[in-house]
């Protein structure tokens, strides 16, 4: 699965964000206002999105390399209801979620993170995103911080869809 920076509802949200921050420079309590609450609805879009994306993957293998019953309950039981189960949100890892496709899959994610620095920033933000959506849907969104600014949580969107693409590479034996 291959993705297009600049594309997508992400970028939109972004871009309708550049020109409403444009907009309110004359008026610094509409452009604090537009600080306080824009980070959390970019997280929770690029989260939602990045989300949105492995599942389908996932659910495109099983459909593209299994049967059509196993393909039918990843998508229904394993996908639709567990997906925030698969990685380990407070470590920040995604090794677990490899391992879920054996042992094999998990050494080598375990290997090549260790060797490949872009991996490594690709997961790293991947993570980042999700640990960062979930502490603001599981505590207080009204009153919860982002201490990402939009420009900063959209660098992270774009490195983690390179991660996103790299699944298939792991999980899919050629």
């Amino acid at each position: 699965m291959t993705h297009e920076i600049g594309e997508g509802a992400v970028q939109s949200l972004y871009d309708d964000y550049l020109g409403l921050e444009s907009d309110l420079r004359s008026t610094p309590s509409g452009l604090a206002a537009l600080s306080r609450s824009y980070p959390k609805h970019l997280l929770l879009a690029a989260a939602s999105s990045l989300e949105d994306r492995v599942k389908r993957l996932v659910s495109q293998i099983f459909e593209r390399d299994g049967t059509d019953r196993l393909a039918t309950f990843v998508s229904k039981r394993v996908m639709a209801r567990s997906y925030h189960t698969l990685f380990d949100w407070k470590a920040g890892s995604a090794r677990g979620f490899f391992s879920s496709f054996g042992d094999a899959c998990g050494q080598a994610f375990k290997t090549e993170l260790q060797s490949n620095r872009e991996l490594k920033e690709q997961h790293e933000a991947f993570m980042r995103l999700g640990q960062l959506r979930n502490l603001l849907v599981h505590n207080d969104y009204a009153s919860a911080p982002v201490e990402l600014t939009p420009k900063e949580i959209m660098n992270k969107y774009e490195l983690a869809l390179g991660f996103v693409d790299r699944i298939e590479s792991f999980v899919v034996i050629n």
